[in-house]
This record gives structure tokens, C-alpha cells and sequence, in this order.
């Protein structure tokens, strides 16, 4: 059981336990019954790590962690962890974020954990012209009302954004992609790193019991495409792909006769070579076939500037030239 969110909320109005305030303490119980309505449980053993990238003062520091246990699985194999967090501190609007990145989560449970988790579009901070651009084509992506409507799930569409690492490429897509599940769709994340998402099916073996009662089993595959989902191919490098670049290849496919989205990101700088590599293994008449495909839905655009990994590591403004100096 991953990732299940549980909204706690109290089964009678509060009011309706108290006829009148008498006293300072039945006061203080009624603001303390207020304040529970506002927990919510958590059950997923990954969140006390995610705890600790929500928390982080760009996005939830407000949040509290108020209890914590480990439980059986409802299987009976193995154990879960069971988190209460305190969520009243916290605006409505950014409540609604946050629970968005939580489902998010639980869809793509081998997302990385890190700050991308808790991606929008309204927590990207572009820092110059390029990164403006990306972030226009991304809101665009997810508001423009045309013939080509974007919620259209028969319309093929996607964005590429590539160019230099530590930009924001994964913080966009993921942003689109938390915009979109908003409206019921689903999120599939990939990458090189990290894989395929995977679903858990049901399967029927082709053998029995001696009493003739039919095996059942479960089996790992990965998700396949179908309507009204979005794809993120996240640091597509074509020298990396290996197991996963059919995968690419195929739901590429599926959204230009289908419809869909796809949104990838790479940290290559030429465009034209990456598509070469990506897509031209065989042969010329295989390129341009693909060329006239994913021109007609996929719009790549280029990301610069300076990493925001950079910038925001520990040892930015250090300098040890000014230590010595000081010695």
C-alpha cells in the first residue's frame, strides 16, 4: 500500500459539540478539535525521506510531522509506515499543490526523491530570457483554447526542452504534468536512471490445482500507453536509453495516431544530432520518416543559463582565496 492519502476529516460539525463557550478551556478544546481537522495520515514508506524535501523553505516548511508508526501490510507481507502530518498552517491553494505532488508521488513512487517532487509551474523561477521562454510554453501547453484544445486527449502534443543541465528542464515537465493529472489524467515517469514506471496486473497461469482451483499471481509490467496519459522522458540521452528506448520509441508512436502527451527533456545542446541518434538508427528513410512525425506535434526548445545546483550548493559564496586572505 503506497502512498494512500487519508483525509481525516471529523464526522460532526464541531459547533455542534458545544452548545455554548463557558469557559477559556472549552474554548481552547474547540480550537484543538479545529486543528485536527486539518491532519492528514499518510501510508507510505518512502515519506519520511519525501518529509524532508516538502519541508524544505521553497516549498512546505510549515508542514509537521505530529506522529509516526510502522504497521503490517494489508497483505500481511511485511511492514508500511504510517505518518500523520499537521497540513493547518497551510493556504488552501498551496494545500491543493501539495497534494497534487503527494499523488504525483504515489503514481510515480520511483520518481527521485528530490525537489522536483514538489514541481509546478508557479514555483519556477526562471532567471533570464530562455527560461521566461520555457516557462511560457509551458503554461501555454496547459491553457491555450484553440481548434487544438489541450485537453483534447485524442490531440497529439508534447515539448522538448533541452540545452544546459540544472535549468529547470525536469521541474517544467513534471509542473505540466501535475497541471494535467489535475484534470484526471494519468503521469507516467521515466528515465534512463531510474526506469519504466511499472504497474502491478494480475495474471492467470496456464496450470491447476489437482482440485482444479485456478493460480493466481501477480506480476510487475510496465504501464502501457492508452488514452489521457502523459509521458515524461526525462534525461534523454541517447547513449543511455538502452532498455528504455523502445519504450520512447513506441509511445511516440502511439501519440501521433492516438493522441496524448509526451514531454522530454535532455541535457544535449544540438537538437539535430540528438534526433539523428534518437531516431536514425535505420537508415536516412527511417529519419525523415520520423522527422515528419514528431515535427507535427513536438515543439523542442532550448534552455540556458547557470545551474541552479550550482548556485544553491553548499559552498556557494564560499571562497577559499578570502580564507587565506584572513589568515
Amino acid at each position: 500500500m503506497t502512498g494512500e492519502i487519508i483525509d481525516d476529516d471529523l464526522q460532526v460539525s464541531i459547533d455542534d459539540l458545544f452548545e455554548e463557550d463557558t469557559n477559556g478551556y472549552d474554548q481552547r478544546f474547540k480550537a484543538q478539535l479545529e486543528r485536527e481537522k486539518e491532519i492528514i495520515t499518510i501510508v507510505d514508506p518512502k515519506f519520511p525521506q519525501l518529509l524532508h524535501v516538502l519541508k524544505n523553505k521553497k516549498f512546505y516548511p510549515e508542514l509537521e510531522l505530529v506522529g509516526i508508526s510502522r504497521v503490517p501490510c494489508d497483505d500481511g507481507q511485511g511492514y508500511t509506515i504510517v505518518s500523520d502530518i499537521d497540513i493547518s498552517q497551510i493556504s488552501p491553494e498551496r494545500r491543493r499543490m501539495l497534494f497534487l505532488s503527494l499523488r504525483y508521488h504515489q503514481m510515480n513512487p520511483h520518481h527521485p526523491i528530490n525537489g522536483t517532487l514538489c514541481a509546478n509551474l508557479e514555483n519556477y523561477l526562471p532567471s533570464n530570457d530562455s527560461q521566461r521562454g520555457a516557462l511560457f510554453y509551458a503554461k501555454s501547453f496547459v491553457t491555450i483554447e484553440t481548434d487544438h484544445d489541450c485537453w483534447n486527449p485524442a490531440i497529439p502534443a508534447g515539448i522538448m526542452y533541452y540545452g544546459d543541465p540544472g535549468t529547470g528542464k525536469t521541474h517544467l515537465v513534471v509542473g505540466i504534468g501535475i497541471e494535467y493529472m489535475a484534470r484526471g489524467w494519468n503521469v507516467n515517469f521515466v528515465s534512463p536512471d531510474n526506469g519504466p514506471k511499472k504497474e502491478i496486473v494480475e495474471l492467470v497461469r496456464d496450470s491447476f490445482w489437482n482440485d482444479g482451483t485456478q493460480i493466481l499471481c501477480w506480476q510487475e509490467k510496465v504501464v502501457e500507453p492508452r488514452p489521457k496519459q502523459v509521458w515524461i522522458f526525462d534525461n534523454v540521452n541517447p547513449a543511455k536509453m538502452d532498455a528504455v528506448k523502445d519504450l520512447f520509441l513506441k509511445v511516440v508512436a502511439y501519440v501521433s495516431e492516438n493522441g496524448g502527451r509526451i514531454l522530454v527533456t535532455s541535457a544535449k545542446e544540438d537538437y539535430g544530432g540528438w534526433f539523428g541518434q534518437m531516431f536514425g538508427s535505420d537508415g536516412h528513410t527511417e529519419l525523415t520518416r520520423w522527422r515528419s512525425i514528431v515535427e507535427g506535434f513536438i515543439k523542442p526548445y532550448r534552455i540556458t543559463g547557470e545551474s541552479y545546483r550550482v548556485r544553491e550548493a553548499w559552498y556557494a559564496g564560499l571562497s577559499a582565496n578570502t580564507a587565506i586572505g584572513k589568515t
